[in-house]
C-alpha cells in the first residue's frame, strides 16, 4: 500500500506539471495570435505603398519588421512544439507510472482471488465460521472475511480507476500529437515565406543602396524644415514664458501694493473690499497654475492628437532606417495613419499660434496650458484661430499627406522650455 502511496503523489505532481505545461501553451497561442496580426497589419501597410512608384524609407522598416516578426512567430511555434514534445514526455511517464501501479494492483487483487477461491472450495462461509472454538475466534473469523471483502471491492475501483486514466491519458497524447503535427506544417510554411521576406528586404536594401543619394539630399532638406519648425516653437514658447513671467512680476508688485495700503488703511470695511478684489494679473496668475496643476495630474491620461493610427516615429535620437551611424532627432513624435483624420487638442487651453509658413510642413498650431504647450504640426489646414480658447478633443486642424502617400501628424510636448516625451503623457492603446 506505501508503494500505491508514492506512485499517487506521484501522478498529482506529474498533472499538476501538466496544468503549468497548459498555461504556458496558452501563453503561446496569445503570443502567436499577437504576431500574426502584427505580420497582417505590415502586409496591409506594403501593399499600400506598392501602389506609390517612389521608393519609400518605411518600406524598408516595414519589411524589416515583417522579417522580424516572422522570426518571432517561427520561434514561437518552435516553442509550442517543444511544449508539445515536453507533454508527451510526461505523459508516457504518467502512462508508465499507472501501468505499474495497475500491474502491481492486478496481482494483488489475482492473489487474493486464488486465496478466496481455497477457502469457499474448502468450505463455505458459514462452516468457517461456525467452526470457529469460541465466540472470540468468531468474531476476528468474522472481522477477517470483512477486510478481505473491503480488500477486493478496494481493488476493483482501483483497477477501474486507473483503467480509465489510462483511457483518457491516450487520448490526450493523440490530441497533442495531432497538434504537433499541425505544427510542424505551420512551422515549414513560416520559414519559407520567412526566406521569401529576407528576399523582399535584400531587394528593397539594394534599391535603396542605389538611391541612397538622393535619399541624403532628401533627408538634409527635410532636416532644414524640421529645424526651421523647432526655431518657429522654441521662439514662440519663449515669449509665451517671458509674457507668464512679466505677468506673475506684475501681478506680485500689485499684490504688494495693496498689501500696503491695507496696512496703512484705518477703515475695517475698506480693508475688506480691498481684499475681496483681485488684479487681472493675479487672477491669470491664479488661473495659470490651476491649469497647469491639472494638466500634471493628468500624466499617462491625456487622449491621443487623431482618434487611430501608430507611432511611425519616436521621441529622442533615432538611428535613420537606411544610412548607418546617422541619428535623427526628433523634439516629438509622428503618428501615421492610412487617411487624414482630424486632429484634436489633448487638453483644454488656449491658442498661442496658428502658422503655415513652415514648408510642407505646413499648418502649425500651438496650444497653451498654463505652463504646458502642445504643439500640433504638418497639418494639411488649421480650424483654429490664435487666441481661441479650446476644449479637451476640439479639433485644431487636419493631418496632411506625407511622401509616401500616408497620412501623418507631428506633435510635441514643453513644459516651459523642456521638452516631454510625448508618449508617457498619452494613455496607453
Amino acid at each position: 500500500m506505501r508503494g500505491l502511496g508514492y506512485s499517487l503523489i506521484f501522478v498529482i505532481c506529474m498533472v499538476s506539471a501538466q496544468n503549468v505545461s497548459g498555461q504556458t501553451k496558452e501563453q503561446l497561442e496569445k503570443e502567436r495570435a499577437k504576431i500574426i496580426r502584427e505580420i497582417e497589419k505590415t502586409n496591409s501597410f506594403l501593399k499600400t505603398t506598392k501602389k506609390n512608384k517612389e521608393l519609400t524609407v518605411k518600406e524598408l522598416k516595414a519589411t524589416v519588421d515583417l522579417v522580424d516578426n516572422r522570426k518571432k512567430l517561427a520561434a514561437n511555434i518552435k516553442s509550442e512544439i517543444n511544449s508539445a514534445d515536453k507533454s508527451i514526455k510526461n505523459i508516457n511517464s504518467e502512462i508508465d507510472s499507472l501501468a505499474k501501479n495497475y500491474t502491481t494492483i492486478k496481482s494483488q487483487y489475482e492473489r487474493y482471488l486464488q486465496r478466496y477461491y481455497t477457502y469457499d472450495l474448502a468450505n463455505n462461509r458459514v462452516v468457517y465460521l461456525l467452526s470457529s472454538q469460541s465466540l472470540n475466534a468468531f468474531l476476528l473469523r468474522w472481522r477477517y472475511i470483512e477486510q478481505f471483502n473491503a480488500f477486493k471491492n478496494q481493488k476493483q475501483i482501483e483497477i477501474k480507476s486507473i483503467r480509465e486514466q489510462l483511457g483518457d491519458k491516450l487520448v490526450k497524447i493523440d490530441s497533442i500529437k495531432q497538434t504537433k503535427s499541425s505544427l510542424l506544417v505551420e512551422e515549414v510554411a513560416t520559414l519559407k515565406k520567412l526566406e521569401q521576406d529576407k528576399k523582399k528586404k535584400d531587394e528593397v536594401l539594394r534599391r535603396i543602396s542605389d538611391k541612397e543619394k538622393n535619399l541624403l539630399a532628401d533627408l538634409t532638406e527635410k532636416q532644414k524644415q524640421r529645424e526651421k519648425l523647432n526655431v518657429a516653437i522654441e521662439r514662440v514658447i519663449i515669449e509665451q514664458i517671458r509674457l507668464a513671467e512679466a505677468a506673475a512680476k506684475k501681478a506680485a508688485e500689485s499684490l504688494a501694493a495693496r498689501e500696503s495700503k491695507e496696512k496703512a488703511s484705518s477703515v475695517n470695511s475698506s480693508s475688506t473690499n480691498s481684499k475681496s478684489t483681485l488684479s487681472k494679473e493675479e487672477v491669470l496668475s491664479t488661473e495659470a497654475k490651476a491649469l497647469s496643476n491639472n494638466f500634471s495630474d493628468n500624466k499617462s491620461r491625456l487622449p491621443w492628437p487623431i482618434s487611430s493610427g501608430s507611432v511611425s516615429s519616436r521621441f529622442g535620437n533615432q538611428p535613420h532606417p537606411t544610412i548607418p551611424d546617422l541619428v535623427i532627432n526628433n523634439n516629438g513624435i509622428d503618428i501615421r495613419s492610412a487617411k487624414p483624420q482630424t486632429v484634436q487638442s489633448v487638453f483644454e487651453g488656449e491658442v498661442i499660434s496658428v502658422n503655415n509658413y513652415l514648408g510642407d510642413i505646413k499648418y502649425m498650431v500651438i496650444v497653451k496650458h498654463g505652463q504646458f504647450f502642445t504643439v500640433y504640426s504638418h497639418m494639411e489646414s488649421a480650424s483654429v484661430s490664435k487666441g481661441q480658447k479650446v476644449k479637451t478633443g476640439d479639433a485644431v486642424g487636419t493631418s496632411s499627406l506625407n511622401d509616401e502617400g500616408m497620412a501623418e501628424v507631428h506633435f510635441e510636448l514643453w513644459k516651459d522650455k523642456n521638452k516631454q516625451n510625448p508618449e508617457s503623457w498619452l494613455r496607453r492603446k
